[in-house]
């Protein structure tokens, strides 16, 4: 490659790097001015309290495995969504989370256009045609959505035309470094931790690698080159399943035990925000007026220029690959008005997530790319005359079908009478300026688009604040009681479920979509009905909780140490049912300055820690869920157990006595170090989450762990003093860093290897 080669595709790279800064700075960060639930929830109530907790553990020296403040504890890393592992993440160590977070969203969008620029070229567009393309990937409403709303999100959706260019290379000449580079596109969505895209991002992958297999074999190609460009493709996914077994092994096993396991979501709670109208995807496709990014939106000049591209058919197999690959797209977006949303249920994926209109990134990538094609034709076509026919019919289509806003109107026409000055003039230069006009018409039709309104944290953090009194109060009392906070509108910043993990508040309701079956069927069972009458059934369990405090639902809730609840004093039904004269929960604390929300406190709420003398056994989860709601289940005596060891331990035969109080000598994430001087024997009943990969040893030696009270851990203890330890060591994280770095071996070792041969080729050579 030349040096002049090298430095256009530099300057062209620059170019998307100042665009992609630009756009965010002044459309995302500059504009924003409220509270956009759209786009300010999730930032505020998932991402940065995580990433905030993740970033200072990793900074002292400890590996972010388990969440204390979640649920009764829950698997940090497993949950996926913070990318304790994905290596961009390091970026965190130099500046602050807030900061950082904007950062990463930037860089990701330049990377999203940087990688589609890159694709475009390697299918032999023009640097003009790959940048047009660029900018529309990169500032499709899709891609930008994700930006400012979701930071997983848009790491993930930046690696899907890296993918692309990978299989196009193999299928060109299949060499092991091709192999690596799908490996890294397969790898890195998922260690960014966003695993709906990377599956529809996977599904085109291999529909690519599908079709590219079988136009090898249409056009005559060897069958035993097409099957080892193949074979390549194979091992490269393996290879990236193998890089992010790390991530990927214990996120597998959280999701098979939760709601959102394979198949786990109904219809209704696949689409619990609705289906999308067509007419809705239409609308939003022709709007160009500035807004919040619309999910369709990939500019009204490529709306001219993809029917144009057909034109390219005969010549550029892939053309038709992604006008399928568009279509489908579209047609999975519009949900259950197109029978094809049954197929796509069918598909491994297609049922797994919610808001399945996602998919449309794949619009977004066939879209852009497919603009870049048209404008190759427009540059190098000679039938002038009847090509210049297709943008001005295909605007006047739309022109006289859609209903659009004016400004959309205009840039249709401007749009279709430069594509068409383009293809009806001879002169190299007119055709040159035409391209120009067409990237700088998109450029400026996509930038002004989109004009976030939602405040990040990185703009304020003082939302976190204002309940400031009332959390500080229950910092400095709970010991190791746990707290639930009330709220009766999900997402509100100042009192969301991770200002536990926010500030070390053991709280037992959290916003986590990777969370416990078991979780959701107890909340669910002392959930009061919504305010709109829907049933909370009918959305996926994602570990809200907007209790009914009636005497059944609070022994329930006792069952987990709860000892404080955070309310809203306004919320007077919620306040009456909670204090009753029956009740032992009374007023702890009263804010004075600025604060809203009340703490009740229950001082006769279970500790975390305690051994009963009698128990009953539970065959199976059902059973066990049976007992323990029963109103004959005396919580202060006994216990339910389900032997998971299979070892049932006799119980005395003297009367049952009340629970014994145990010393909690070390409490750290992932160890937990316990000590009783019961002279009888007994179950220790620690309630934190029952989770595969704890363990257990008494005095140094290990025991089982059996399943305590359908949700806890428990431990048979002889008499006498001894010293219980829980520790965390879950094999699919053991297991997953074996495999990953065994992995990343392979990749350095196939690389030098290559290297090696290619350098002993070259002197070969100049020797012969």
């Amino acid at each position: 490659m030349s040096a002049r080669v090298l430095r256009l595709d530099l300057a062209a790279g620059i170019g998307l790097a100042a665009l992609a800064g630009s756009f965010f700075y002044f459309r995302i960060i500059t504009t924003a001015h409220e509270m956009y639930f759209a786009a300010s929830n999730d930032p505020y109530t998932q991402i940065y309290p995580m990433v905030q907790l993740a970033d200072r553990w990793l900074r002292a020296g400890h590996v972010p495995l388990w969440n204390p403040y979640q649920f009764c504890g829950h698997p940090f890393l497993a949950a996926v969504s913070y990318g304790v592992t994905y290596p961009l993440n390091l970026l965190f160590l130099l500046v602050p989370t807030r900061v950082g977070l904007e950062l990463k969203a930037a860089l990701h969008l330049f990377l999203a256009g940087l990688f589609c620029y890159s694709y475009g070229r390697t299918i032999k567009l023009s640097r003009a045609s790959a940048s047009l393309a660029a900018v529309v990937f990169m500032l499709s409403g899709f891609v930008t959505s994700q930006a400012l709303w979701f930071t997983p999100a848009i790491e993930a959706i930046a690696w899907l035309p890296l993918g692309f260019l990978a299989i196009e290379k193999i299928f060109e000449r299949p060499r092991f470094k091709w192999a690596v580079l799908l490996s890294l596109a397969v790898a890195m969505p998922i260690l960014a931790g966003w695993l709906q895209t990377w599956t529809y991002s996977m599904h085109a992958i291999g529909a690519y690698c599908a079709f590219r297999m079988v136009h090898g074999v249409a056009v005559g190609r060897d069958w035993r080159l097409v099957l080892r460009a193949g074979g390549a493709v194979a091992g490269g996914i393996v290879l990236g399943l193998s890089l992010s077994a790390i991530q990927l092994l214990p996120s597998l096993e959280l999701q098979s035990l939760g709601p959102r396991r394979p198949g786990g979501l109904s219809l209704e709670q696949t689409l619990s925000l609705g289906p999308v109208p067509p007419v809705k995807i239409l609308s939003e496709t022709f709007d160009s007026r500035s807004g919040f990014p619309r999910q369709s939106y990939i500019g009204i000049v490529s709306l001219v220029l993809i029917p144009l591209s057909l034109v390219a058919v005969r010549r550029r197999h892939h053309v038709v690959f992604l006008w399928l690959l568009g279509a489908w797209s579209l047609l999975i977006a519009m949900t259950t008005y197109t029978p094809l949303f049954a197929v796509f249920r069918a598909i491994p994926g297609g049922s797994w997530f919610r808001i399945p209109w996602r998919v449309v990134l794949l619009f977004a990538f066939a879209g852009a790319v497919l603009s870049g094609e048209a404008v190759e034709v427009a540059l190098r076509s000679r039938r002038s005359a009847l090509l210049a026919l297709v943008p001005f019919l295909t605007a006047l289509l739309w022109w006289s079908a859609v209903a659009m806003p004016e400004r959309s109107r205009g840039l249709l026409w401007l749009g279709a009478a430069v594509i068409c000055g383009m293809v009806l003039t001879g002169r190299h230069a007119a055709r040159v300026a035409g391209i120009v006009a067409l990237i700088s018409i998109s450029m400026w039709d996509m930038f002004f688009a989109t004009e976030s309104p939602a405040l990040h944290p990185y703009h304020d953090l003082k939302i976190y604040d204002q309940e400031a009194a009332a959390l500080d109060y229950i910092s400095a009392n709970q010991g190791l009681a746990r707290t639930y906070i009330h709220f009766s509108m999900p997402g509100n910043p100042p009192v969301m479920p991770k200002q536990g993990t926010l500030r070390g508040i053991f709280s037992i309701t959290d916003y986590e979509p990777l969370s416990l079956d078991r979780f959701a069927r107890v909340y669910h069972a002392i959930e009061a009905r919504r305010s709109d009458g829907s049933d909370p059934k009918d959305l996926p369990f994602i570990g809200f909780l907007e209790l009914d405090p009636t005497p059944d639902n609070l022994r329930l809730l006792d069952l987990m140490s709860v000892r404080f609840i955070m309310s809203h004093p306004l919320d007077a039904a919620f306040t009456r049912k909670l204090t009753t004269p029956q009740s032992d929960w009374r007023l702890a604390f009263v804010p004075r300055d600025g604060g809203h929300e009340f703490v009740y406190e229950n001082p006769k709420a279970l500790p975390r820690a305690y051994i009963v003398h009698d128990w009953e056994f539970a065959a199976n989860e059902s059973d066990a869920f049976v007992a323990i709601t029963s109103p004959t289940f005396d919580r202060f005596r006994s216990a339910v157990v389900e032997a998971i060891s299979g070892v049932r331990a006799v119980a005395a035969l003297a009367p049952p006595r009340g629970l014994t109080e145990v010393s909690v000598a070390s409490y750290e994430p992932t160890r937990v170090v316990v000590r009783t001087r019961d002279d009888e024997p007994g179950y220790l009943v620690l309630t934190d989450t029952f989770y595969p990969g704890w363990v257990a040893e008494i005095d140094g030696r290990p025991v089982p762990i059996d399943r305590g009270n359908y949700l806890f851990r428990a431990v048979y203890v002889p008499g006498g003093p001894h010293t219980v330890t829980f520790d965390y060591r879950p094999n699919t994280f053991l297991i997953g860093v074996i495999v990953s770095l065994s992995a990343s071996v392979l990749v350095c070792v196939g690389l030098v290897r290559t290297r090696s041969r290619k350098a002993q080729s070259m002197r070969s050579a100049v020797v012969g």
